[in-house]
């Protein structure tokens, strides 16, 4: 079964927290519903006096893939990753390339940004890239430096 973590872009202190660090504002319970985050702010048990305060225009929250790059460090959205693939090119090459990770249509992917070929704008299934080469190199928020072209 996979662990379902997720973490949060602060916009207002530009700091990435986890839900389970103690300093973190916006710890659980929180309710996601189609792409918005609600901190409770009442009773768990009292569902009639349920108050939420919307909190998406201060976090950008991202979700663990339950995959961990090369070193064991943890695979978020929004983060970027440098690794290498085999393709055959006459024989079999492996290339290097760098690229963001996204959550689109219920899978991750690899938005590939930078590529030892020419080919631009490739997207590869996470899960489909060998999980050996994957080394988390920062994120799109505390290194936006790291990604040299829009995705």
């Amino acid at each position: 079964m996979r662990i379902l973590k997720f973490r949060a872009w602060d916009k207002d202190y530009e700091k990435m927290t986890y839900f389970e660090d103690e300093d973190y504002d916006y710890r659980p319970p929180c309710v996601f519903r189609l792409e918005q985050v609600f901190k409770k702010d009442s009773n768990y048990d009292d569902y009639e006096d349920f108050e939420y305060n919307d909190v998406t225009d201060i976090v950008e929250v991202m979700q663990y893939t339950g995959l961990n790059d090369e070193n064991g460090k943890e695979i978020y959205e929004g983060d970027i990753i440098e690794f290498s693939y085999d393709m055959f090119v006459g024989n079999f090459d492996t290339f290097v390339a760098k690229g963001k990770i996204v959550f689109e249509e219920g899978a991750f992917y690899v938005e590939v940004f930078e590529n030892e070929r020419t080919t631009k704008d490739e997207a590869y299934l996470l899960y489909s890239i060998n999980l050996d080469t994957i080394e988390v190199i920062g994120n799109i928020y505390e290194n936006p430096d790291l990604v040299k072209e829009e995705c």
